[in-house]
C-alpha cells in the first residue's frame, strides 16, 4: 500500500474512533431512567458509570459502563478493519480522547476514558485486560479530576 493511501487510512480510523468515543452512553442511559437528571450536575459531575450507579442505582451504572466498554472496543474493531493492527490502536486512543473530550460539549464535560479503555484493551491487548479491568474497579468514584469536592462531600478541614 503506498504511503499516503495507509496515512489517510490511519486518519479515518482516527477520526471514526473518535466520534464513537464521543457517543452520549450516559446521557442516553439517565434520559431513560430518571427524566430531567444531569449526571454533570449531579453526584460528582462526572457522565460516567461511577456517578450514574451512585445517581441512578446498579442498573444504570451497570448500562451506562457496558456502553462506554463497549464504545472503546467498537472503535478498535473499525480501526482494525479501515487500517489493520495500528488502526485498531489509534482508533481505540481517539475513542478514550472522545470519550473524554467529547466535541459535542465543547470538549468539555466528557468522561474519565476508564471504561472506554477497558474496551479498548479488551480489543488490543486482551492479555492485559485483567489488569486494566482491575484498575477501572479500584478507581476512585468521587474523583471529578477537576479539583471540586463532589456534591454532598463534607469539607473535612
Amino acid at each position: 500500500m503506498r504511503p499516503a493511501r495507509h496515512v489517510q487510512r490511519l486518519s479515518l480510523a482516527v477520526g471514526l474512533g473518535y466520534l464513537l468515543g464521543t457517543f452520549p452512553t450516559a446521557d442516553l442511559v439517565t434520559r431513560r431512567a430518571a427524566a430531567g437528571v444531569d449526571l454533570r450536575s449531579a453526584g460528582t459531575g462526572n457522565p460516567g458509570a461511577a456517578n450514574a450507579l451512585k445517581v441512578l442505582g446498579p442498573r444504570a451504572g451497570a448500562a451506562v459502563m457496558v456502553g462506554d466498554i463497549a464504545k472503546g472496543a467498537v472503535a478498535c474493531s473499525v480501526g482494525a478493519v479501515v487500517a489493520g493492527p495500528v488502526g485498531a490502536h489509534l482508533a481505540g486512543t481517539a475513542s478514550v480522547t472522545g470519550h473524554c473530550y467529547p466535541v459535542w460539549t465543547g470538549f468539555r464535560g466528557g468522561g474519565k476514558g476508564v471504561a472506554a479503555s477497558v474496551g479498548q484493551c479488551l480489543v488490543t491487548f486482551p492479555a492485559y485486560f485483567p489488569i486494566d479491568a482491575a484498575v477501572a474497579a479500584v478507581t476512585d468514584p468521587t474523583d471529578d479530576m477537576n479539583g471540586t469536592e463532589p456534591t454532598g462531600s463534607q469539607n473535612a478541614g
